[in-house]
């Protein structure tokens, strides 16, 4: 094993995902990728667990003043990433971060074909159907289409934890 990439949303199951990761990169003297894939902004509203706001654009807003906020999101990500770099780095865990923007399963996917990751660990969110629906489920998707083992972390891991 010499390449694990995280996918992380900055959700309340992070934590537990950072984890596990760091726990098996150190285990397996294996490379961290971190990936946060941020989506493409649309015209509709819709709340995600974890995120200050997200996807609140659109309805009215011009174009100059939608990039800006977009601008600003992925700044925070960028540092946010950085950060939890850093601590991994502290601990010992070789990890390179990494901020895309896109459609989340699509970068994961691509990235670990890419960088030939041995291992994708990723959370998994107890929505409901009707949320996955309209936007999809980033952990089956990857268990179906990844060419690696994918490692799913479930939502009562976060309940473990306390």
């Amino acid at each position: 094993m010499k390449t694990i990439l995280i996918a992380h949303d900055f959700s309340d199951l992070s934590g537990p995902v950072l984890r596990y990761s760091s726990d098996l990169a150190k285990a397996w003297q294996a490379k961290l990728l971190l990936l946060h894939t941020e989506p493409p902004q649309t015209g509709y509203i819709y709340y995600s667990p974890g995120y200050t706001y997200h996807g609140i654009l659109g309805f009215g807003l011009d174009e100059s003043v939608r990039r800006e906020i977009e601008v600003e999101q992925l700044r925070n990500d960028k540092h946010a990433l950085e950060l939890i770099e850093k601590r991994l780095r502290d601990d010992g865990v070789e990890v390179e971060a990494m901020l895309m923007t896109g459609d989340p399963a699509q970068a994961i996917l691509e990235t670990a074909e890419e960088r030939d990751v041995d291992m994708i660990v990723v959370g998994a969110h107890a929505h409901g159907a009707f949320y996955k629906l309209l936007f999809g489920c980033v952990d089956s998707e990857l268990v179906r289409r990844a060419s690696c083992p994918v490692l799913v972390i479930p939502e009562t891991a976060v309940d473990r934890e306390k």
